[in-house]
């Protein structure tokens, strides 16, 4: 992606108060949905494996009390050496699950993206 077509993303993600829609991602998961900003995220930034990373963990997350409500997931991204780390935290600073991505071309240096219950959404969303 060019500078102007992130800056673009990184300001329409800034705009989703809320979701009108929410969408099935996954077969292996039909009860789990997304919102509109997180459908608009994974197909302007080609991260549907994003998606499915997340929902790898919901049979683990499942038997956790607190991660069966919520998770709050975020994604950083190492922009120069391509790779990133993926962490749920079942609240602030109490790390759950950590995996390290040695390849992404994800274009932003970081997104969150909360599970509430069986939803993924933006923060801005919940």
């Amino acid at each position: 992606m060019t500078k102007e077509q992130i800056s673009e993303l990184e300001s329409n993600l800034d705009q989703y108060t809320g979701t009108e829609n929410y969408y099935r991602i996954s077969g292996l998961h039909p009860d789990i949905v997304c919102t509109d900003g997180v459908l608009y995220l994974a197909q302007m930034a080609k991260a549907f494996w994003l998606l499915d990373a997340i929902l790898s963990y919901q049979k683990q997350c499942s038997k956790d009390e607190m991660l069966s409500q919520m998770q709050f997931w975020k994604l950083s991204v190492d922009l120069e050496k391509s790779s990133a780390v993926l962490t749920c935290d079942r609240d602030s600073g109490d790390t759950a699950i950590t995996q390290e991505i040695e390849y992404t071309d994800f274009p932003l240096a970081e997104i969150k993206i909360w599970v509430a219950g069986k939803v993924l959404m933006l923060p801005g969303e919940y």
